[in-house]
C-alpha cells in the first residue's frame, strides 16, 4: 500500500521538476557544442587526400597520411567536394580549412566563423 500511495503522491516527477531537465538539457548541448569546438580547432593535417566518405548529412570523413579525421564541423561549407588527390591544409590553433586541387592554380579557402 505504501508504494501505492508513493507514487499517487510523487508521480509525474518531471512537471514538478521541468527547469532542472531543461537546465540538464541546455548544459549537455553547450557542453558537446564547446568540445566539437575544442576538438576542430586543436586538429592539424597538411597533406593529399587518400580516401574521403560522406555521411548522410554531407560532412567529409578523409584520411590523409594514415590518419582519419572528421570534417563534421558546421563552420566548413561543403560547397566543394573534396576528392581522392585533393591537397587539405588546416593548421592548429585557427579554424581555416584550404583545399588545392590538382591542376588547379586557385586555393578554396572554407572559413565562415562569425
Amino acid at each position: 500500500m505504501d508504494i501505492i500511495n508513493y507514487n499517487k503522491q510523487n508521480g509525474n516527477w518531471y512537471r514538478r521538476n521541468t527547469r532542472w531537465i531543461v537546465l540538464v538539457m541546455i548544459a549537455y548541448v553547450a557542453s558537446a557544442t564547446i568540445f566539437n569546438y575544442i576538438r576542430i580547432r586543436i586538429m592539424h593535417f597538411d597533406g593529399r587526400v587518400e580516401q574521403v566518405s560522406y555521411s548522410r548529412q554531407g560532412h567529409a570523413t578523409v584520411f590523409i597520411n594514415k590518419e582519419k579525421y572528421d570534417l563534421s564541423c558546421t563552420f566548413w561549407s561543403n560547397s566543394e567536394k573534396i576528392a581522392v588527390g585533393d591537397k587539405l591544409i588546416k593548421i592548429s590553433g585557427n579554424m581555416h580549412l584550404k583545399i588545392i586541387k590538382p591542376g588547379r592554380r586557385d586555393t578554396i579557402d572554407f572559413y565562415s566563423e562569425k
